[in-house]
C-alpha cells in the first residue's frame, strides 16, 4: 500500500476535551432551563394583551423549533403531552397552535461581540430540478421553463467565521447579491461595527458596490473583471481598489493561493484544491 500523499497530516486536538463536547452537544435537545421561568414570561407576555391569554411562552416555542427540525407538528405535540403527563410543564399546545407560534418567530442572528469585521458575502441557489414536488409546486416546474430557485445570500466575518446577515428569496424577485451586500454591510455600520475589507470576486465588481464601500470607508478587495471598461477613473470603483488606479485587473481576492471569501464559506480554492 502506498503511502498517503501530500503533506502529513498530524491531530492536535484535545481528545479528552472533544469527546466531552460531542457529549455535551446532546445535552442541547433537552435543554429545560428555560422552563424555570415559564410563569414569569407568560405574565409579562401576557401584560396588556386583549383577547385570549398566552399558555406557551415564547422560549418553549423557540425550543421546539430545534426538534422541529426532526419531528412534524403532530410529533412536537406528543412530544408536550407527554411533557405535561410528566409535569414538566403544566398544559401543552395543540399542533396547529404550534404551527402559529413557530411560524410567528422573527428569527435573529446573534451579532459579534467585538467591533471590527472583515467581511465577504456569498449567493447560492437551490434548483428545482434536483428537489422533490413540493418545491417545484412552489417555486415553479423547470418543464414549464419556470427554472426558479431560492436564493440565498450569505454575509460573512472571514476571519471568524461569523454570520452576521443572511437573505433568502426567490429568483428573480429580490435584490441582486451586490445590493444584499451591501444592505448586510449598512447595517452592520449601523450597529457600531467597523468594516474595515469586503472580499470578494468579479460578480461584485459594480459602481454601486465600490461607492457604498467607499462611503462606509471600507476597503474593498473585489477581483476585477477582464472585460472592465476604462472609463470612471475617479469613480470609487477606480480609485479605492487598494490604491491602485482603475484598470488593474489583478485579483486582489487572493491570498495565498486562495481566497478569502472562499475560505469562509468552504468553497473550493484555485487548481482544484479543497479545505480539509
Amino acid at each position: 500500500m502506498s503511502a498517503r500523499w501530500g503533506k502529513p497530516y498530524h491531530d492536535h486536538r484535545d481528545w479528552p476535551r472533544y469527546n466531552e463536547a460531542l457529549v455535551v452537544r446532546g445535552e442541547f435537545y433537552l435543554d429545560l432551563g428555560q422552563f424555570r421561568t415559564w410563569d414569569q414570561e407568560l405574565a409579562v407576555m401576557n401584560r396588556g394583551k386583549r383577547g385570549g391569554r398566552y399558555l406557551i411562552p415564547e422560549s418553549f416555542v423557540r425550543w421546539l423549533v430545534i426538534w422541529k427540525q426532526l419531528i412534524d407538528y403532530r410529533g412536537l405535540e406528543g412530544i408536550t403531552r407527554k411533557m405535561a403527563e410528566l409535569r414538566l410543564i403544566p398544559t401543552y399546545p395543540d399542533y396547529t397552535t404550534l404551527w402559529h407560534r413557530l411560524h410567528r418567530l422573527t428569527p435573529a442572528l446573534k451579532m459579534p461581540k467585538y467591533s471590527e469585521l472583515e467581511l465577504a458575502s456569498d449567493g447560492t441557489g437551490l434548483k428545482t430540478s434536483n428537489a422533490g414536488e413540493y418545491r417545484i409546486f412552489r417555486y415553479g416546474d423547470p418543464d414549464a421553463r419556470q427554472k426558479k430557485h431560492l436564493v440565498v445570500v450569505i454575509t460573512a466575518d472571514v476571519r471568524r467565521k461569523k454570520v452576521i446577515g443572511i437573505e433568502v428569496h426567490i429568483e428573480g424577485k429580490g435584490h441582486s447579491e451586490p445590493q444584499t451586500a451591501v444592505a448586510h454591510l449598512r447595517d452592520a455600520t449601523e450597529r457600531g461595527y467597523r468594516v474595515r475589507k469586503f472580499y470578494r470576486d468579479g460578480a461584485y465588481d459594480t459602481h454601486g458596490m465600490f461607492s457604498a464601500l467607499h462611503t462606509m470607508g471600507t476597503e474593498p478587495v473585489i477581483t476585477i473583471r477582464k472585460n472592465a471598461q476604462s472609463r470612471g477613473r475617479h469613480s470609487p470603483r477606480g480609485t479605492s481598489i487598494d490604491g491602485k488606479p482603475f484598470g488593474n485587473t489583478k485579483p486582489l481576492a487572493m491570498r495565498r493561493g486562495r481566497s478569502r471569501s472562499a475560505t469562509v464559506f468552504g468553497g473550493r480554492g484555485p487548481r482544484g484544491s479543497s479545505r480539509r
